[in-house]
């Protein structure tokens, strides 16, 4: 079965389908990119800017924005402050 065979390093599919039906299908889109930049990156902490973001999931920013929050408020990330003012990129931490 393709679900047993693709796995994340932090988190597996079957982790991400539970959150499928809790989470609109913009906050799961945003979720499972952030699994997959986790996975790529090697690293629970994810960097990655909001441009970015919003670019690979193919939403606007203000829509990303919001999904983020929705991410945050149901515990399902945290946003780490930034240590710069001027930094263009954010870190996240899965906490699913």
């Amino acid at each position: 079965m393709i679900e047993e065979s693709i796995s994340f390093k932090y988190v597996t599919i079957k982790d991400l389908a539970f959150y499928a039906n809790v989470l609109t299908p913009t906050s799961f889109k945003i979720l499972f990119i952030l699994t997959y930049e986790s996975q790529v990156q090697q690293n629970p902490y994810i960097k990655i800017s909001l441009e970015k973001l919003a670019e690979r999931s193919i939403l606007s920013l203000p829509t990303t924005i919001k999904s983020l929050r929705e991410l945050e408020r149901k515990k399902l990330i945290e946003k780490l402050p930034k240590l710069q003012k001027k930094a263009t990129t954010n870190i996240y931490i899965l906490r699913v």
